[in-house]
């Protein structure tokens, strides 16, 4: 299980959104580097962050969990993006995340 949010409703753009990662990882067994990546719609990497240290797990059958805590991401324009759990270059989840461009309540967003 992979569990951000997935929408970030912002009043201006560009701009950062906050957020934390959980993930609930199984069928681990040794060390694994985890790596964050958001890719566009087009499929290009645009933010990137790895867990220090890596984490080690022994135990297959028991489940493991990690979080990446306080990140900040800058986004540019609304849209559709692909928030990736990577390790050594192997894909291990994906999540769409969806920012919006929303004004307060009485006020058009800025890009209108």
């Amino acid at each position: 299980m992979f569990a951000p949010r997935s929408a970030f409703r912002m009043a201006k753009l560009p701009g950062s959104i906050q957020f934390a990662v959980y993930a609930h990882l199984t069928e681990l067994h040794g060390k694994y580097v985890l790596e964050l990546r958001l890719e566009d719609s087009k499929g290009d990497i645009l933010w990137g962050v790895r867990a220090d240290p890596p984490i080690k797990h022994d135990d297959p059958l028991m489940p493991h969990r990690f979080a990446f805590r306080d990140l900040s991401i800058r986004i540019a324009a609304p849209g559709r993006y692909d928030l990736l759990l990577m390790t050594e270059g192997m894909e291990i989840a994906r999540h769409v995340l969806w920012v919006v461009e929303e004004a307060p309540p009485g006020e058009k967003p800025a890009s209108e």
